[in-house]
């Protein structure tokens, strides 16, 4: 199972992708985390690997340490043990939280997102965008 984590001993920017492992699904013991740790994300919420296109992306929530937040998708395997945060590209801006990738009715992938007013709450979910135009069209902010 994949996770968020803290790094040990790190700043208030040290999130990660770390992962449990649980012979019987009730007993759980953390591992090493998946990849790197992020200078820049104090913690990734939400995650969920998908494919799209040739392409397997991990996303996740996050607010990034310089208050950018939204909707982000870094490049990852089938499994995020090669998790870069650090790489990620924001997908869609807050006030997207908790998106996550279904098929729409063409079988294309198609981002659903909560949406939330200025102070946070909920308002609904957004309209399904197609991913694929959204990761390439993606710009990484530095």
């Amino acid at each position: 199972m994949a996770q968020v984590l803290r790094a040990k001993g790190a700043d208030d920017r040290s999130g990660g992708v770390g992962h449990a492992w649980s012979p019987d699904l009730d007993t759980w013991t953390a591992q090493p985390h998946l990849g790197a740790v992020s200078t820049r994300f104090p913690h990734l919420e939400v995650l969920q690997t998908v494919q799209v296109g040739e392409e397997q992306l991990t996303l996740f929530c996050a607010t990034r340490s310089d208050g950018v937040e939204g909707v982000w998708a870094m490049p990852t395997g089938q499994v995020p043990v090669d998790a870069r945060p650090d790489d990620a590209r924001l997908i869609a801006a807050a006030p997207a939280y908790a998106g996550r990738v279904v098929r729409g009715r063409d079988g294309s992938p198609v981002l659903l997102a909560f949406t939330r007013d200025a102070g946070g709450a909920p308002l609904g979910i957004s309209d399904p965008i197609e991913v694929a135009s959204l990761w390439r069209d993606a710009v990484r902010l530095g």
